[in-house]
């Protein structure tokens, strides 16, 4: 099955593992950086969200970075 060409439209990732969001961004063109934020509902090392949302024209080459969830940090 061939890859879709890259949409220039930043993909959902919210949700993904971090490694697999980052698979799927680097499939559609995009480097991917990382900041990190405690969250009491989300496990640790997933995705809460992107910068720029899911959904913003970025063009192929851009970086988009993940939110990731460290989990529960009291």
């Amino acid at each position: 099955m061939a890859e879709a060409a890259p949409s220039g439209f930043v993909p959902g990732v919210s949700g993904l593992a971090f490694d697999e969001a980052t698979e799927r961004l680097a499939a559609d063109g995009y480097a991917t950086s990382s900041l990190e934020q405690a969250s009491p509902t989300i496990e640790a090392g997933v995705v809460i969200s992107t910068l720029p949302v899911a959904g913003t024209h970025l063009e192929p080459g851009g970086t988009v970075s993940a939110i990731v969830s460290l989990g529960w940090k009291a």
